[in-house]
């Protein structure tokens, strides 16, 4: 920067740059200009200074221009000019996310990956993916991307890994109380809305725990309230119209159960491991049980808070995998199996129904129930086929042909084990009396006498009581109403037992219980008075009332034990006089046959067919056209008497002595 140059120095400068000579002596020069500069002092003094001009500062870049940095090598700015089918191509090789974040650098980008049609792009790029589930139909490629890639909150964009599948969002805990709303709280929340119901409205869900213990039911609250703002917008002969297209919508997406969860990952989701379930064959049980279900068969699996890792898997899935197949042979009962057996009920039905069998005659006086043909091997087969096959009424036709010769064996198998129980006690075995052989023979004892839980009981009796058919394993009951018939129940332990006592009271009659039938003892009429009952006026008993006695009043705790002693036998004496007074008195007792016991006569005997006769006319009217009245239904014809033969109806005598005086009351 130059000094500025007083007016001498001017001069001087001008005379040397006009090139004359000067005779001014330098001592002379030294004095002119100090004069000059004192002179120049005190003028500076008197006068003010000009204000010192400031340069102008300049605008930036406002000379020069924009500054123009090097440009760097493998810049994509000009990428999206390329040709289309080139840059498809390379586009499809990217990861979904990578799509995802080139979407968002460019307008240009956005506008290309962003426009419909560009959806195959999405397609090819997520396609990469092994094994990765399709695009579902709510959502266009680009939103299903950022839902299943995307990591961060759609609230608050922090990093979280949950996904609501069925909500279409990925929510952190805070967003989570924030923005997503119990089912049961929308009515408060927004109050009712004409005739529809707030807690069931047409939106997608998610089952959860938020808070609490409890898992809940949450919709998304954003969703909720745009749905009612457009609802109520909506003309009144528009919104039923409106409701129904949402409820397609909802129910379109959670049919979707195979989304994108957790590809390649650690597994985390419900539906990830439902998709790894189905992937090893349990399509059927997933249905079947459904998720609550599932929840609860394995609880290590599915109510965990941290990822499941594969290693984990692997040591859980065999006893998962034991209970599955638990629940898959309980689904092929009931779905596929049960239907079957109740093709087989009503094929049955109408078999015993006709009068005769076509092209068969039976040799065996009662019919199995029909639990016990579902088990013979035809009817087995038909019903155990594989899930695939087609079973109709039709299929039992062929099967039918071989019941006569399959029932005769069932009889000949039931006859031969209840017969096994009946045994003599030996103190009253007569040795010069042999017993019989035949099973058959065997039941047709007085002694034959068998004790249940239930009651006593005598064959054929035995297998019509309904109690035999009933209370038993559910899984036979739900379309039976029963078991095959066995003497062994649920537990392994023996249903029924020979009831000893019998033996006695035969004994006791003064006939042989080893070859002493029923009808022998029907003829004998005998009259007893127990021994055991500390009774002025003891009660007169039948052989058959006398059992059951034994039964109620003394050995009700043992009913395998008795004695000889027990009874004491009236004379025949005394009988005409017994009979004229259980006459008498029968003839003043009111039976109310309605609720008698009674077997079709119309329909082929079979077990457990027993009903009350006043439901005979509902019967005859539905299973043969018959329009008969209660009052006309006739014995013999309409039906047969299945009372019990030991029962405790009828009229009570006793005995009233007086010295040598005996009389009956």
């Amino acid at each position: 920067m130059s000094q500025r140059q007083s007016p001498i120095e001017r001069t001087g400068c001008s005379s040397a740059e006009g090139g004359g000579s000067s005779n001014i002596t330098p001592a002379l020069q030294d004095t002119s200009a100090r004069e000059l500069r004192v002179e120049a002092a005190a003028k500076e003094d008197h006068e003010p200074a000009a204000p010192r001009r400031k340069r102008p500062r300049a605008k930036k870049n406002a000379i020069t221009g924009p500054s123009k940095k090097p440009r760097r090598r493998g810049r994509l700015e000009m990428m999206p000019e390329i040709n289309l089918d080139v840059l498809s191509h390379i586009l499809g090789f990217l990861h979904p996310m990578d799509l995802l974040n080139l979407a968002r650098t460019t307008k240009a980008f956005r506008h290309l990956l962003m426009h419909k049609s560009s959806s195959y792009i999405w397609k090819a790029a997520r396609c990469q993916i092994d094994e990765f589930p399709d695009c579902p139909p709510d959502l266009s490629e680009p939103q299903y991307a950022n839902l299943a890639f995307y990591p961060h909150c759609h609230g608050c964009g922090r990093t979280v890994p949950t996904i609501h599948w069925r909500l279409r969002v990925r929510y952190c805990p805070t967003c989570r109380k924030l923005n997503l709303c119990d089912t049961r709280d929308i009515s408060s929340l927004h109050g009712p809305l004409s005739d529809l119901d707030p807690s069931s409205l047409p939106l997608p869900t998610d089952f959860f725990r938020l808070e609490g213990l409890r898992k809940r039911w949450y919709m998304d609250e954003r969703k909720v309230k745009m749905f009612f703002e457009e609802f109520k917008n909506l003309p009144h002969d528009r919104q039923d119209e409106f409701l129904k297209n949402k409820r397609l919508e909802v129910d379109a997406i959670h049919k979707v159960r195979r989304m994108a969860g957790t590809c390649g990952q650690p597994i985390g989701s419900w539906y990830s491991i439902i998709d790894r379930l189905e992937k090893l064959g349990y399509q059927a049980e997933v249905r079947y049980l459904g998720r609550l279900a599932l929840e609860r068969l394995e609880p290590l699996i599915f109510n965990r808070k941290t990822p499941l890792r594969d290693k984990e898997w692997r040591r859980i899935l065999p006893n998962f995998l034991v209970r599955l197949n638990k629940c898959r042979t309980e689904r092929l009962k009931v779905m596929v199996y049960d239907p079957r057996r109740r093709l087989l009920l009503k094929a049955y039905n109408a078999y015993v129904k006709t009068p005769s069998f076509p092209g068969a005659s039976m040799d065996v006086d009662i019919l199995p129930h029909v639990a016990d043909v579902a088990q013979f091997p035809p009817f087995d087969s038909i019903i155990m086929s594989p899930e695939g096959t087609t079973v109709t009424i039709e299929s039992f036709q062929a099967a039918f042909e071989h019941l006569s010769s399959l029932a005769q064996k069932w009889a000949e198998d039931t006859k031969a084990q209840l017969s096994s129980l009946v045994v003599i006690p030996a103190e009253l075995m007569d040795t010069t009396s042999p017993p019989f052989e035949e099973p058959a023979d065997r039941l047709k004892l007085a002694s034959a006498v068998f004790w249940s839980r239930h009651g006593l009981v005598i064959y054929p009796e035995f297998l019509f009581e309904i109690f035999y058919i009933s209370n038993f394993d559910i899984r036979w009951s739900s379309v039976f109403g029963a078991k095959p018939w066995s003497l062994i129940g649920d537990h392994g332990l023996q249903v029924v037992y020979q009831f000893f006592p019998a033996a006695c009271v035969v004994h006791a009659c003064g006939l042989n219980p080893q070859t002493a039938t029923r009808s022998d003892m029907d003829r004998r009429n005998a009259r007893l008075i127990c021994n055991h009952c500390d009774d002025p006026n003891p009660i007169v008993y039948t052989w058959k009332t006398a059992i059951l006695h034994t039964l109620h009043e003394h050995d009700s705790s043992s009913p395998t034990t008795g004695g000889k002693s027990s009874w004491t036998f009236l004379d025949d004496a005394h009988l005409e006089n017994i009979q004229t007074v259980e006459r008498l008195k029968s003839e003043n007792l009111q039976n109310d046959d309605a609720w008698t016991y009674v077997q079709c006569a119309r329909c082929k005997e079979r077990v457990g067919d027993g009903s009350y006769k006043s439901s005979l006319p509902n019967h005859l009217a539905e299973g043969h056209s018959l329009i008969i009245g209660y009052d006309e239904l006739q014995e013999g014809t309409d039906y047969y008497s299945r009372e019990p033969a030991l029962t405790t109806k009828g009229v009570v005598v006793r005995m009233k002595k007086e010295g040598d005086t005996v009389s009956f009351e």
